[in-house]
């Protein structure tokens, strides 16, 4: 006799099924070729959003209500990240906990991790870096401000990579990227 299996439970079973792919498929590398990842949100499977090897974050976006979905722009960059060295985390940054997310002056952002009502917890997932930091402090998005939210949805970093993050407003609506640009070999600050 068989076991007795009811179509909620097949429509659970797939569910899941399907759900792993997901998660298996956002954890694959990604090609080489500058694009867009996301979204990343606390609704989908992709909390984390990580670039490909050798690509880092130059430009961020947000869809639908404070700023609930992410998408960020991975860039080729060649020769900038450490790739044999695992990834690290910023610490989580919310509008109540003001502050900011940083990958430190030997790091830079591959991925931002989201969780929370509307994604309003953000932390950095980072990798260090090849090539040493050479200052930061660009707070202007291509747009001329200083953050991008649903609003002011687009914010390129103008060829710099992202190295913190902050935010601030209803549920971390506003979301405040500060970039850095990198010296063509190690060295001394």
């Amino acid at each position: 006799m068989k076991p007795y299996r009811s179509s909620h439970h097949r429509s659970a079973c797939l569910a899941l099924s399907a759900a792993i792919i997901v998660w298996a498929v956002t954890l694959a590398p990604l090609s080489h070729a500058d694009q867009f990842i996301g979204p990343i949100s606390e609704e989908t499977a992709n909390h984390r959003g990580p670039c490909g090897v050798d690509q880092a974050i130059t430009g961020m976006q947000c869809t639908g209500s404070y700023c609930d979905n992410l998408y960020i722009y991975c860039a080729d960059s060649p020769g900038l990240i450490d790739n044999s060295a695992p990834a690290f985390f910023g610490g989580w940054v919310t509008a109540v906990w003001q502050g900011y997310s940083d990958c430190g002056v030997d790091g830079v952002a591959v991925g931002v991790e989201c969780f929370g009502s509307y994604c309003s917890w953000l932390r950095l997932v980072c990798k260090p870096l090849l090539r040493r930091f050479d200052g930061h402090g660009n707070y202007t998005c291509s747009t001329g401000l200083q953050y991008f939210s649903d609003e002011e949805p687009f914010c390129s970093f103008n060829g710099t990579y992202l190295q913190e993050l902050g935010c601030n407003g209803d549920y971390c609506d506003n979301v405040f990227p500060i970039t850095a640009n990198y010296l063509p070999s190690r060295g001394t600050p």
